[in-house]
C-alpha cells in the first residue's frame, strides 16, 4: 500500500511541477492577443465640448497610444485617480507606455485643439504579479516535495 502512495505523490508532485509551464503557455497565447479602442475624437467639432476615453485592461500590459491635434494627453487609473501616463505634444504623438495593473483607465486632453483624436491600443498583456508569484510558488514547492520523495524512495 504504501507503494503505491508513494507513486501517486510523485505523479502529483510532477504534475504541479509541469503546472506552471503548461499556466505560461495558456499566457503566451493570451499575451499575443491586441486589443484597443477605436480613434475617438477628445474633443466636439467645434471644440467647445471635451471628451474622454475609457477602456479596460484585463492585466498589466504594454500599451501604444497614437494622438492627432494638440494638447495634454492623460492617461489616469479611474479608480485611485492616478495619471499612468502624462504627455504634452502637438502635431502627432505615437509612443508606447505601461498599464500598472488591471483596471479602468481613462485618457482626457487637459487642453486640446478641435479635431484632436486619439487611439489605444494594448500591445503585449503579461500576467499579473499575484498569477507570477503563484507560479513560481507551485513550481518551486512541488520541485521540493518530488525532490524529497526522490530521497525518501533511495532510503528505503
Amino acid at each position: 500500500m504504501e507503494g503505491c502512495q508513494v507513486r501517486f505523490l510523485k505523479v502529483l508532485a510532477v504534475f504541479f511541477l509541469l503546472l506552471p509551464g503548461i499556466m505560461e503557455l495558456g499566457y503566451a497565447r493570451y499575451s499575443d492577443k491586441i486589443e484597443g479602442t477605436q480613434p475617438s475624437p477628445l474633443t466636439s467639432r467645434l471644440g467647445d465640448e471635451v471628451y474622454f476615453i475609457s477602456i479596460f485592461v484585463p492585466t498589466s500590459s504594454l500599451a501604444e497610444i497614437k494622438c492627432v491635434g494638440e494638447g495634454d494627453v492623460v492617461m489616469m487609473d479611474r479608480f485611485s485617480r492616478k495619471a499612468v501616463f502624462y504627455e504634452e505634444f502637438s502635431g502627432k504623438l505615437a509612443l508606447r507606455f505601461q498599464f500598472p495593473h488591471e483596471g479602468d483607465y481613462i485618457l482626457y486632453s487637459e487642453n486640446p485643439q478641435m479635431g484632436t483624436t486619439c487611439v489605444v491600443r494594448l500591445r503585449k498583456n503579461a500576467p499579473s504579479h499575484a498569477v507570477q508569484r503563484g507560479m513560481y510558488a507551485v513550481g518551486i514547492l512541488s520541485g521540493l516535495v518530488l525532490f524529497g520523495l526522490l530521497l525518501w524512495g533511495k532510503r528505503t
